[in-house]
């Protein structure tokens, strides 16, 4: 979760500063939705456009998906949801 929260960090810097995301922040980015696509649930799959990792929204996306994840293991609802009824 400290890393998401960095990683969330740096992403919303570049698009407060309109700049594009750096190349270690996208490569992790990147390794972190190929883990979600591969291991995580279908409703916490990335939208397509989310996938090109183009813009800080782009990964901002991805690392929200995978904060949720990790905080359903944490409370032990792992793929249970989405909970997204409220």
């Amino acid at each position: 979760m400290e890393e998401l929260s960095c990683l969330a960090i740096s992403s919303k810097q570049h698009e407060f500063a309109g700049t594009t995301p750096g190349n270690d922040l996208v490569a992790r980015v990147r390794e972190i939705r190929d883990d979600l696509l591969e291991n995580g649930p279908d409703y916490l799959a990335p939208t397509a456009q989310g996938q090109l990792l183009s813009s800080s929204a782009d990964c901002l996306e991805i690392i929200e998906k995978a904060v949720n994840w990790e905080a359903e293991k944490l409370y032990g609802v792992e793929s249970d949801g989405p909970f997204d009824e409220f």
